[in-house]
């Protein structure tokens, strides 16, 4: 998984080396701001990964606040420095925490689109639009057949 590491800029020069050894143990991909090589040649941002990690002291940061305002709207994995003892580290959440999204569809002028809603804000998010040109009931079946396989667990 790759996880942005967020640490406020006060934090001890090795928050984000001590935070990224951890979760490189369990196979993570880590980037971070503080540490420019890891985004000079992938460009990974937080906005481009799986997951975020908050640092100790994330509260009291306004870079490390808006980095978890983004993750949130986005509905990305949220993990905090602090909750390490708490959480598996593979998934980075609690063992027996389950991912809840809703998915519809919403007919418009330009097509069918299939959504998903995430589990914190409630905000619908384009999976895939299907353009109903020349058959709307086949542009119906296809959305429905995708809802289908993104259900089945």
């Amino acid at each position: 998984m790759n996880v942005f590491i967020a640490v406020p800029k006060r934090a001890q020069s090795d928050a984000v080396d001590r935070i990224a050894l951890r979760l490189s143990q369990h196979g993570h991909q880590c980037y971070s701001e503080v540490h420019e090589g890891w985004l000079g040649a992938d460009l990974l941002d937080a906005d481009h990964c799986d997951a975020v990690v908050l640092g100790i002291g994330w509260d009291d940061c306004p870079f490390c606040r808006g980095i978890r305002h983004n993750a949130v709207c986005n509905d990305k994995i949220i993990a905090y420095e602090s909750d390490f003892d708490l959480i598996d580290l593979r998934t980075l959440r609690s063992p027996n925490t389950t991912l809840h999204r809703e998915y519809r569809t919403l007919e418009t002028n330009d097509g069918i689109h299939v959504q998903v809603k995430g589990r914190f804000f409630g905000l619908w998010h384009d999976v895939k639009t299907y353009r109903y040109d020349s058959d709307p009931d086949y542009a119906r079946l296809l959305a429905e057949e995708l809802i289908d396989k993104l259900t089945d667990d």
